[in-house]
């Protein structure tokens, strides 16, 4: 069974933004701080701007491509405008119908050749037509920019260079030119309601959200925007991993902290060139590395004794490996494996792949508590002391004290 909005998620929007930069509150970012934290995940050339118009493409994929390829285009085919009277003075020519009454008034006023005429004229001045036409301009701006990223635009949005030329077409051989301009800050939601064809609730969705995803200065706002954007390509099985790696982190945080203030916290950006995401260092030089899909141990005697058989390359890699070392202190971890189900029989098979890691890494582990599987389904029981491998559902991941000893260990000098 899928699993419904757990509270995990709300936790997500608040540590990973907090996460990835120090100085960010949590659950908000300005826009400096933002700015920073972009230049670092996509680099320096990268602009929030361009950033934030990236994340709003991604997050209304299927709305703005149906708004560009098919609602828009139909919308446009259907604008015919209205029929106008103006009245339009020239000397010596006639344009239109003449109006003899304003002609003899204009001549009387010391204009003898002057000649007014009523013309009739196509107006497309319709309220809801011109807000289509303020966004649609908007969406351009926000295309472009995806566009402009190069060889990760695909990663966003993969339509997008296909909707942006569909909505460019509409501008340049549509009624839609013919629309008269506002400015999108003068668009309302009350322009898009109450008409009748599909493109008019479409638009009002992707004005809010372009309203919210860009222009918004509320530091709430662009956290959400950097928070969502920055992993929107990632799967929600993928993002519930990142959660728990995160929440780990800010338990490991506040245990050290709690025991000894001079431990100090650096955190990393969570992209695919990067070592640990989370490193606890003391001036002692003992240290707690937080590692996220990454293969930081050695290759174990399961593994070597798979390839010696069969020739398998590969050997298991835990979702987060946590490592302790220090000065006379060997390396010692705690792993753990996250499954994003309820279904009974698929996190058994994820207990399975824990009790692998138990026994290829079973050097390096600390003993109790030191494989652990975590899962958003509340589990029936609570680990124990006596048992290597434990597993977790995420209401008890909140404060999972056999893990927290298990990290502690370490960097505890072993007994003699």
């Amino acid at each position: 069974m899928e699993p419904h909005v757990e509270p995990w998620e709300a936790r997500f929007d608040a540590l990973f933004p907090a996460y990835l930069l120090p100085t960010a509150q949590r659950g908000t970012l300005d826009a400096a701080s933002a700015a920073h934290l972009v230049q670092r995940v996509l680099g320096s050339d990268v602009s929030l701007v361009r950033f934030r118009a990236a994340t709003f493409v991604a997050a209304q994929h299927d709305a703005l491509g149906a708004f560009a390829t098919r609602l828009l285009p139909d919308l446009c085919r259907g604008l015919r405008g209205r029929t106008a009277i103006k009245r339009r003075e020239e000397h010596g020519r006639l344009i239109g119908r003449l109006d003899a009454p304003r002609t003899l008034h204009a001549r009387m006023r010391g204009t003898p050749e002057a000649v007014v005429s009523r013309v009739r004229e196509r107006r497309f001045d319709h309220t809801p037509e011109m807000a289509v036409r303020a966004l649609a301009r908007r969406l351009l701006d926000a295309l472009r920019a995806v566009s402009a990223r190069g060889r990760d635009a695909p990663a966003w949005a993969p339509h997008a260079d296909e909707w942006f030329r569909t909505i460019r077409h509409a501008f340049e051989r549509t009624a839609l030119r013919r629309v008269d301009e506002i400015p999108f800050c003068q668009v309302t939601a009350s322009m898009f309601a109450g008409q009748r064809h599909p493109a008019y609730p479409v638009a009002m969705l992707l004005w809010e959200a372009l309203r919210d995803a860009i222009d918004s200065d509320d530091p709430r706002a662009i956290a959400r925007s950097v928070c969502r954007g920055a992993l929107w390509p990632l799967e929600r099985w993928q993002r519930f991993e990142l959660v728990v790696a995160l929440a780990l982190a800010q338990v490991i945080e506040a245990r050290l902290m709690g025991e000894d203030a001079r431990w100090t916290v650096r955190h990393a950006v969570v992209d695919a060139d990067r070592d640990e995401i989370v490193a606890f260092e003391h001036p002692d030089r003992r240290r707690v590395r937080l590692f996220y899909n990454q293969s930081p141990l050695p290759t174990g005697a399961r593994s070597v004794a798979l390839a010696r058989y069969f020739g398998n390359a590969s050997h298991p890699r835990p979702d987060i490996t946590v490592i302790g070392d220090g000065p006379g202190l060997a390396p010692r971890a705690v792993v753990v494996e996250v499954k994003f189900s309820e279904n009974t029989s698929y996190l058994q098979h994820g207990f399975d792949e824990a009790l692998v890691y138990a026994q290829e890494y079973a050097p390096h582990l600390v003993g109790a508590a030191s494989s652990v599987l975590v899962t958003p389904a509340r589990l029936r029981a609570l680990p124990t002391h006596s048992e290597p491998v434990v597993a977790y559902g995420w209401p008890d991941w909140q404060k999972p004290a056999l893990v927290l000893d298990a990290v502690i260990s370490t960097i505890t000098p072993r007994a003699p």
